[in-house]
């Protein structure tokens, strides 16, 4: 009768000890169960921005960010300098080079032979030993811009040798002062419409230079442009006084009038190169 209360109890004594064996079992997995479905539930929901988050909101009627500095609209986009540069460049000039070979300067005066009866004739003598230069403002003629104009007076001839010793030597003493030049200053009374290929009259006043004198001279200029040549001719009369020249005489054979017409009769040549 004693044993066997003993051998009731060890089966109670099993078994309490496997429940609680399995019930952790369960609780483990059940916890673990619990955190995967809150890993997942978090993964899902990470990706959405908190809306909490004011930094992450995105701007509606204010920008936040600095506004860019305004750029140069189309009208002001070109600075004034190259403005002015593409205005010059947009301008035609050409420039022209006088040709010697057919272009000459000339004097003509008027004299009398007292040793033949007071015979009247008009001396002229001629050289083509002659520069200049010209840039040509095809937009603005009166604009164009002149090189210095040079004649080797010490080379005139006329048709008596011993007119031309006397010129070198004691009129324009050109074998001193073998150089006359003339430089533009202004262009008068030019037409505001001129026409390739027609004549036209016009004014060329400058410094003109015969020994050691200078003064202001005022040319009557005839020219017409044909393509690449520009040719004409410009007159001036004046008192060799006003150069301090001696009027020419020679007692009891010549007398002169006083009073000079000088000529350039010239052609002038683009430079196309």
């Amino acid at each position: 009768m004693s044993q066997r209360p003993h051998s009731n109890m060890m089966p109670k004594q099993i078994a309490i000890r496997r429940i609680p064996q399995n019930l952790v079992l369960v609780v483990v997995i059940t916890f673990t169960l619990f955190l995967a479905a809150c890993a997942n539930n978090q993964a899902s929901v990470e990706p959405d921005p908190p809306a909490t988050t004011p930094a992450a909101a995105v701007p509606t009627a204010e920008p936040t960010s600095p506004e860019p500095e305004p750029g140069p609209t189309v009208a002001d986009s070109t600075p004034p300098e190259a403005s002015e540069e593409t205005t010059a460049g947009d301008t035609k000039t050409v420039h022209f080079t006088l040709d010697p070979e057919r272009s000459t300067a000339s004097y003509s005066i008027d004299e009398i032979f007292i040793d033949e009866n007071n015979k009247l004739a008009t001396a002229i003598g001629r050289t083509s030993v002659l520069t200049g230069t010209l840039l040509l403002n095809y937009d603005d003629p009166t604009a164009s811009e002149f090189g210095q104009f040079v004649a080797d007076i010490s080379t005139l001839q006329s048709d008596r040798s011993r007119r031309d010793r006397a010129i070198r030597s004691r009129w324009l003493e050109s074998s001193k002062y073998p150089l006359a030049t003339f430089n533009v200053t202004e262009i008068r009374n030019f037409p505001a419409d001129p026409v390739e290929g027609v004549p036209i009259d016009f004014q060329i006043v400058g410094d003109l230079t015969l020994k050691e004198a200078t003064r202001e001279a005022v040319w009557d200029a005839i020219a017409t442009l044909n393509g690449d040549e520009l040719t004409g001719a410009a007159t001036i009369f004046f008192l060799l006084e006003d150069y301090g020249i001696p009027v020419p005489s020679i007692l009891g054979v010549l007398s002169v009038t006083d009073g000079l017409t000088l000529t350039l009769e010239f052609t002038m040549v683009a430079d196309n190169g």
